[in-house]
């Protein structure tokens, strides 16, 4: 299977995709039928099931934009966007679905359909429509809240009103951090990428968590005032 690009759980099924998707059983790794025509990225499980995020124009013989969910009936793969202009012009690494049920997608593109979009675009079941003018920096997850969404880049979150979106980043990050995942949380959680597994947290308009200092491999603690 060569690189993982990530791993979803749900129950007790372990998924992990890469140039396919493949499910853990207990015992060995099992393929999920459907070869993919080009990349997985990521992977997204809830309530309405698993969805693979990526790189690709087809699963199979199916065409498939960008995303695709998983009909654990049937055993295959469903294209979520099957025509080409409904798809995305670049990859999707991250979804999130809004109180309003609908989605936002975000990753490395220019447009969503035929609708300019930035890196980040909301689905209504029927059509694109941007999100302000978009993220400058690649979305790597995204979390949606009641009246604000928040999207997970390597230059930080940023957050926008859903009612009257206009980015701006929060600050504070420590130097050095690079955000992998997004998670929805109270209060919000931020995983990042340092010499240990570590955390972050937003409290009012702090961060806070374990940090690591210049000259050592260890972590010291330092709270957020």
């Amino acid at each position: 299977m060569g690189f993982i690009s990530d791993l979803a759980v749900s129950g007790t099924t372990i998924f992990a995709s890469g140039e396919m998707v493949v499910e853990w059983d207990g015992s060995s790794w099992n393929p999920l039928s459907g070869e993919f025509g080009g990349y997985v990225n990521g992977l997204e499980t809830g309530d309405e099931g698993l969805y693979a995020l990526g790189w690709f124009a087809s699963i199979g013989d199916t065409a498939a934009y960008g995303v695709a969910k998983w009909d654990p009936t049937e055993r295959h793969w469903l294209p979520v966007f099957p025509v080409m202009g409904q798809g995305i012009d670049g990859y999707v690494t991250a979804l999130a679905r809004g109180v309003d049920g609908s989605i936002f997608a975000g990753g490395s593109f220019n447009a969503a359909g035929d609708v300019v979009a930035k890196n980040i675009a909301r689905w209504d079941s029927a059509r694109w429509t941007s999100v302000g003018h978009g993220v400058p920096d690649d979305v790597q997850s995204i979390a949606a809240g009641a009246t604000r969404l928040y999207a997970g880049t390597h230059l930080g979150v940023a957050l926008t009103d859903l009612e009257n979106p206009a980015w701006s980043y929060l600050p504070g990050l420590p130097d050095g951090s690079r955000l992998l995942n997004v998670r929805r949380s109270n209060p919000f959680s931020i995983r990042t990428t340092q010499i240990l597994s570590t955390s972050l947290r937003l409290s009012d308009s702090c961060w806070s968590g374990p940090r690591r200092t210049q000259d050592s491999r260890s972590t010291t603690s330092s709270e957020g005032s």
